[in-house]
């Protein structure tokens, strides 16, 4: 769930337990996400992590120097098709 900045902290968890329940979701999803605030970057990433990621991958770390157990793949040289 993104955008979770324009929701207010107390309306924040009722507005995760709808979505919960509105898609049978697992408990500890959906995920609050900010872009703005950075909230909920760090469950994100553990996410896609125990999602997609093979366990083999060389680790990084995030901008906060915390080991993110994974490699986050460097886009740098894609370019846009625009």
């Amino acid at each position: 769930m993104t955008k979770s900045d324009l929701v207010s902290k107390t309306e924040l968890p009722k507005v995760i337990k709808k979505i919960q329940e509105l898609y049978a979701l697992p408990e500890g999803q959906p995920v609050a996400f900010s872009a703005t605030t950075g909230a909920g970057r760090k469950d994100v990433w553990r996410l896609i992590k125990e999602g997609i990621l093979d366990d083999g991958s060389e680790e990084d770390e995030d901008d906060d120097g915390n080991n993110l157990g994974f490699e986050i793949p460097d886009f740098s040289g894609i370019r846009s098709s625009k």
